[in-house]
């Protein structure tokens, strides 16, 4: 079994972050204004490889396995494209095995999507996933992300907390691993920013993320509403973060990506 990926000579791009950061949005937004872009939201067997990651990366073994299932399914997909086809992957369900795509042997565009933990953790917490999956992620076992590097006594740790940690090590890794690799255009831009009420912050953030990708603004980019969600949460009460717990556990993070603290 090889240990790498075969070389990829074609320029991909992905799009990765926690979750519940505007991705199935922006999916639809390339599939309907691009034609020539082949965008690809959560592609199997992106939530087997995200239940094996957990798995790997608590026993500290098995990556070699995870990375030829990843390799052969992406060259499945690429075999697929189009001349002139720009290969589009939409995918946070990588959190666990984001060293998969930054091990590929290909040129990368990697927009990171990041969204203020405040918000994101009462999100993923009520939204878990989606479909028939939001009744088993709590009871699966490996199915919810776990840290690479957990705090203690992670078990007992409230879900908001867990949570927290996750936002934390994501974005970590995902700055780590690509902000400044080789062969790789990195950028990241706020969920808040595309889905802001102000048309020049929402207009400059939605064009932002598109020439990370390595696409031009298309027409009628301009009239853009953001403002209707295309994958909403369950509706309800949300559970509320702690101020303390947030500056604690996301730290320099939060002034790094321009979450001051009490503003959201």
């Amino acid at each position: 079994m090889r240990s790498r990926p075969r070389r990829v000579t074609r320029e991909l791009a992905f799009v990765l972050s926690t979750g519940r950061t505007g991705t199935v949005f922006l999916s639809r937004l390339i599939g309907r204004a691009y034609a020539r872009a082949r965008c690809v939201h959560e592609p199997p067997p992106s939530r087997a490889l995200l239940v094996a990651g957990n798995l790997r990366n608590q026993l500290g073994c098995g990556t070699a396995g995870l990375r030829a299932l990843f390799e052969s399914a992406l060259a499945r997909r690429l075999r697929r494209l189009g001349p002139g086809e720009r290969y589009i992957e939409i995918n946070p369900l990588m959190t666990t095995t984001l060293d998969l795509v930054a091990g590929l042997d290909a040129p990368l565009r990697v927009l990171h999507m990041v969204r203020d933990p405040r918000t994101w953790a009462p999100s993923i917490e009520t939204f878990k996933a989606s479909g028939y999956r939001r009744y088993l992620v709590d009871v699966v076992p490996f199915s919810k992300p776990v840290p690479i590097n957990r705090p203690p006594r992670w078990s007992t740790l409230p879900a908001l907390e867990r949570a927290l940690w996750r936002w934390r090590d994501c974005n970590e890794q995902l700055e780590a691993r690509f902000g400044a690799r080789a062969r790789c255009r990195y950028r990241r831009v706020r969920y808040e920013d595309v889905f802001s009420t102000r048309a020049e912050t929402r207009d400059e953030a939605v064009r932002e993320a598109l020439s990370a990708l390595g696409l031009d603004p298309a027409p009628g980019l301009a009239a853009l509403d953001t403002r209707a969600r295309v994958n909403p949460a369950p509706t309800g009460a949300r559970p509320r973060v702690d101020e303390v717990a947030v500056a604690r556990i996301c730290g320099e993070l939060l002034a790094r990506y321009g979450y001051a603290p009490g503003k959201r």
